[in-house]
């Protein structure tokens, strides 16, 4: 008997109501869109600087290097952080004219 008077208050929800309250409000429909197109570009941001800027910035710099300087420059790592802007260069090294040494290197 208390299940049909607690049954009587209750509103009746149709399925076109229950599925209108399941959708997002346009502003919140473009928002998501905004928050998802915002996060792709920083992870494509991520993934080109840390990957793509070095290798590129190695291949450069000892081309670069080499035909202006002469000699035979060698660069094992390039670090780059997009977000700090900051890079590192480890174990570079500069022939000798010859090519039958080092004649510099850090």
């Amino acid at each position: 008997m208390l299940d049909q008077v607690s049954d009587a208050r209750m509103p009746r929800v149709t399925a076109s109501q229950a599925a209108g309250s399941r959708r997002l409000s346009p502003w919140l429909r473009r928002l998501r869109n905004l928050g998802i197109v915002v996060t792709a570009l920083i992870a494509l941001y991520a993934i080109i600087g840390f990957f793509v800027v070095p290798s590129i910035a190695r291949s450069q710099f000892e081309s670069t290097l080499s035909r202006e300087l002469g000699r035979q420059a060698t660069l094992r790592k390039v670090e780059f952080n997009p977000f700090t802007l900051r890079a590192r260069l480890s174990d570079f090294a500069l022939a000798n004219r010859e090519a039958t040494g080092t004649f510099a290197s850090f």
